[in-house]
């Protein structure tokens, strides 16, 4: 277990500041758009008010869902480019290879027969 220290910290603050701000801005930037949204509607009528936080109530639960989904893509990726397998083309989504290479590399089955089922005179009787 790492002790903090006050020197520790004033050596990992300035690195981690450089890698934040860009997120931070961005969170800023994103509250200000709802602020101005509220603000904006909020002279209209309270109907369009109204609408304004359902839209943004939807808004927000497909955001924090792909956001959920690009947070999940991060140490997937940092763990194939830590393998070294950045450039393997099979880490590679299937729509990004060429096709003739996928075709290439499938393996080939010979096509399956059908056996066709022959009625016995009995169930034809029994059916008529």
């Amino acid at each position: 277990m790492s002790v903090l220290t006050a020197a520790a910290i004033r050596a990992e603050l300035p690195p981690l500041l450089r890698l934040s701000w860009p997120i931070v801005g961005a969170q800023l930037a994103f509250m200000a758009i709802g602020v101005t949204d509220t603000i904006l509607a909020g002279h209209l009528s309270a109907r369009d008010l109204a609408a304004v936080a359902v839209g943004a109530n939807l808004w927000m639960l497909f955001f924090v869902g792909f956001m959920g989904i690009c947070m999940a893509m991060s140490p997937m990726v940092a763990q194939l480019i830590g393998q070294g397998r950045d450039r393997d083309r099979h880490a590679r989504p299937a729509d990004l290879r060429d096709d003739r290479d996928s075709a290439r590399d499938a393996p080939r089955r010979p096509p399956r027969r059908r056996r066709r089922r022959r009625r016995g005179a009995e169930t034809l009787e029994a059916a008529g």
